[in-house]
């Protein structure tokens, strides 16, 4: 009877150091797995960070400017197979005080982007640049 209780006493002064311990892991883990890592600045560069893809829709856009946008996308969809939880930092220009930086991942820059297409056919009601609209929408379920 004495060694129970000489047991049971010694497991409640352990209890609370092993759970402050058990506590503080699972504190690391979740900073470590909530750390993400930023796509290269050399790919950062070439994607349609601040280039809406409606951009496409304006009948006065030059062949320079169009292959741009079109380069820009190829880029934004070969990340989004190969790095779609990466980071990419934009200007976010919500704010009041002027413009951001605000991380996206890449998944979610390419959503954005897809919803260029939308915002432009509320406001015209016309569509434009389908395969592209397309080729985002297949990546995004992928």
């Amino acid at each position: 009877m004495a060694m129970r209780s000489v047991l049971g006493r010694a497991r409640s002064w352990y209890a609370g150091p092993i759970l402050a311990g058990v506590v503080a892991i699972g504190a690391v883990l979740v900073v470590i797995s909530c750390q993400r890592e930023h796509v290269p600045s050399d790919i950062q560069r070439q994607l349609p960070l601040l280039t809406f893809f409606s951009e496409l829709c304006e009948t006065d856009l030059s062949a320079t400017d169009r292959r741009n946008i079109e380069r820009q996308a190829d880029v934004l969809l070969r990340e989004l197979q190969r790095r779609p939880g990466e980071l990419v930092t934009i200007e976010d220009t919500t704010f009041a005080d002027g413009p951001e930086p605000n991380d996206l991942t890449v998944r979610e820059l390419a959503e954005r982007r897809l919803e260029d297409f939308s915002a432009y056919r509320d406001l015209t009601g016309h569509k434009c640049a389908q395969p592209l609209e397309q080729r985002l929408k297949i990546a995004l379920r992928g």
